[in-house]
């Protein structure tokens, strides 16, 4: 059956369902299925299917085109069975032929290659499209097996309804599917483990890669649905059998290419800071806003959502930290745009992040109190600062229109702050980034030019702060050939690849017409030179 490339929460809804459902039926029928694709999937080493056989599905995919799947069984006492798959007879197709397995014993993915079937996506051979192919084989990988148990405190019991915990198995390399450092597929699986009276210590197993190149994290997640009243930490590492750290560095990560048994999680004991956060001067919520409170040390942070409802002032929170004295903890919020990604960003008149400062609010993480661990914390309040619209519109040159949709960030910076790379902030528990974030010294939104337009504009909240001067920035992200990125902002009718070059704006004040445009390739082009008195200056063309 063929998929359309649908965002997965576009069928929320019944009457979303049996859209996504007529959607699918008819794009299905619109391509082309000329071309077949067919080959066999085996077992490992002439194992045989057990009593009701073995399902697998076969899934071939092309971008933009989607995916093709077909679900074949290995009767009992087989060791293979054929599947033939047709598809789309686009010649500009490239295939990946993969398999998935929804069973324990062997891995759940693996992916064709001429040198035989891989668990890495990266090493998958691809196949051409608008031609045939035939002896297309899989086989299932058996992996190797990393196992232990997972149980409470000692001394502790499960509640009456028991407690739901994930396990967590990825590979050091890279976090979550896709690919992880030096361009290496990454490996991510987690199993749902319910510890309750009649089992306080149930066992889990994994299948992974065998891979001596290869290491491997073991954690569990405590997530936060249900288990907000439980005195334990969101997270933690496996280090030994009789040792789970929360100081994720401090994680020891199993060998690949080998079993692994004895791979024990405990869940660790935690201390509660509890608050609220306000809006100021009284003001109330004119939509359902979200935001994350944070715990930050040293060794590491914790995050969890909170929410200040429609037409209130406020909103209570607590968050979790571990039950240890030696660590100190700064809380602080980040404002969210909305309260879920794929709903568009609401505009507010606030500055998105604010530190606790024994009894208020303040805006540097360097005038924040410290919390003393190991004991917990209450009225912990903070309070949402107001702040300075600054808007403008970004322009591609030349009157051009975009003729796929363009995607960027654009970012106003403290001028001389250090912010690295603020683009991919982390805010735990798998919400990821969200399109429109602030930290103490920047703020950035995601924007996009769409198709067939020649530019779109922007707003951003800046801090209140007035001895401060910002920077505003562009950095092209996705349909962005023949254009230089990043480019500053220097006049209403210049934009220079050269930050030097770039005009500051005064904080404290509202600004309007930034505008930006897109700078095409080798325009302004700079670069550093160093000189014969080994100093370095910038050059620009």
């Amino acid at each position: 059956m063929f998929h359309p490339i649908l965002h997965p929460l576009a069928c929320l809804g019944v009457i979303f369902l049996v859209i996504c459902g007529v959607l699918t039926g008819s794009a299905s029928l619109s391509l082309g299925a000329d071309i077949i694709i067919s080959g066999t999937v085996s077992l490992p080493q002439n194992q045989a299917a057990p009593s009701g056989g073995i399902d697998v599905d076969i899934n071939v995919y092309s971008s933009p085109i989607g995916w093709y799947e077909n679900t074949v069984t290995i009767a009992q006492g087989q060791s293979s069975a054929n599947y033939s798959i047709n598809v789309s007879d686009d010649a500009a197709a490239s295939w990946t032929v993969s398999y998935s397995y929804q069973g324990n014993d062997y891995l759940r993915n693996g992916y064709y290659a001429t040198s035989g079937t891989t668990w890495n996506s990266s090493d998958a051979t691809s196949l051409p499209g608008g031609q045939n192919h035939t002896g297309i084989n899989l086989t299932l990988l058996s992996g190797k097996i990393i196992s232990g148990s997972i149980s409470l405190s000692d001394g502790d019991s499960p509640p009456t309804d028991g407690i739901s915990v994930e396990v967590d198995v990825r590979s050091a390399t890279g976090i979550g599917y896709g690919y992880g450092a030096g361009g290496q597929s990454a490996w991510y699986e987690m199993n749902d483990i319910n510890i309750t009276q009649s089992d306080p210590q149930p066992e889990y197993e994994f299948r992974v890669p065998n891979d001596s190149n290869l290491s491997f994290e073991v954690n569990y997640r405590l997530w936060l649905w249900g288990n907000n009243d439980l005195p334990y930490l969101d997270k933690g590492y496996f280090q030994s059998p009789t040792i789970t750290t929360w100081i994720e560095d401090n994680g020891s990560p199993v060998s690949g290419g080998t079993d692994h048994n004895d791979i024990n999680l405990t869940l660790i004991r935690a201390k509660t800071i509890s608050g609220s956060l306000s809006l100021p001067n009284g003001q109330t919520a004119h939509d359902d806003m979200c935001f994350t409170i944070n715990a930050k040390s040293a060794q590491g942070s914790f995050a969890r959502r909170m929410g200040i409802e429609s037409n209130q002032t406020d909103g209570d929170y607590t968050i979790k930290i571990p039950d240890d004295g030696n660590v100190g903890w700064k809380i602080f919020f980040n404002h969210l745009e909305s309260c879920q990604w794929w709903s568009p960003p609401t505009d507010y008149p606030y500055w998105g992040v604010g530190f606790y400062a024994d009894g208020h609010t303040v805006l540097h993480e360097e005038d924040a109190a410290s919390l003393q661990g190991g004991q917990d914390y209450t009225d912990i309040d903070m309070t949402v600062s107001e702040g300075y619209t600054l808007s403008g519109s970004i322009t591609l040159p030349d009157n051009r229109t975009a003729s796929n949709d363009i995607k960027l960030f654009i970012r106003a910076e403290i001028k001389g702050s250090s912010n690295n790379d603020p683009m991919h902030p982390g805010f735990g528990y798998g919400y990821g980034a969200p399109m429109t974030f602030a930290d103490e010294s920047l703020v950035y939104r995601s924007i996009t030019i769409p198709r067939g337009q020649s530019s779109t504009s922007y707003t951003l909240t800046i801090s209140p702060e007035t001895n401060i001067e910002w920077n505003v920035q562009y950095t092209c992200t996705e349909g962005c050939s023949g254009y230089n990125s990043p480019g500053y902002y220097k006049t209403n009718t210049e934009t220079t690849d050269n930050p030097a070059l770039a005009t500051p704006l005064q904080g404290g004040e509202e600004h309007s017409g930034i505008n930006l445009i897109l700078l095409k390739k080798n325009e302004h082009l700079s670069f550093p030179v160093r000189s014969k008195d080994g100093k370095v200056v910038i050059i620009t063309l």
